[in-house]
């Protein structure tokens, strides 16, 4: 039988290729569960005005929605990205932002431009979006 010119008998072959500790990964964690995940699962289509949005507003919206996508997952560094953290309560025409929602949530506002607001909650590493408003909500300063 002839033997192949490629053949390399297995005896000797090195056990491994590549070290051990090189394919031990040091961290476990997923860089990418540090920064917030946007979700649309409370999103309420009766609530939003997207539609209505102009296309200035339209674009500075997109770009705080980049912006929250890159943030690590806290209030904190929220704010320090130029999100606000203003809370929302159940009064007047904001009550019914909260329809639909688990009850222990902690609605939050942020204001795009000078009247387009953006409603949401966080929830573990979720940014959860709840509604988008063109308009000021004007119920006596309530929220």
């Amino acid at each position: 039988m002839a033997k192949n010119k490629y053949h390399v008998p297995q005896q000797r072959l090195p056990k491994s290729k590549i070290p051990q500790s090189a394919t031990l990964l040091k961290d476990q964690k997923d860089p990418e569960d540090e920064y917030f995940t946007i979700s649309y699962r409370y999103y309420s289509d009766s609530e939003c005005q997207i539609t209505s949005l102009n296309q200035n507003t339209a674009r500075a919206f997109l770009q705080d929605i980049k912006t929250i996508g890159r943030t690590k997952r806290t209030p904190y560094y929220l704010k320090q990205v130029g999100i606000n953290v203003i809370p929302v309560y159940g009064i007047g025409a904001y009550k019914s932002l909260l329809k639909n929602l688990p009850e222990d949530v902690d609605l939050k506002e942020h204001k795009v431009q000078s009247t387009s607001r953006l409603f949401y909650f966080l929830k573990q590493n979720k940014f959860c979006i709840v509604a988008i408003k063109m308009n000021h909500i004007e119920t006596d300063k309530h929220r």
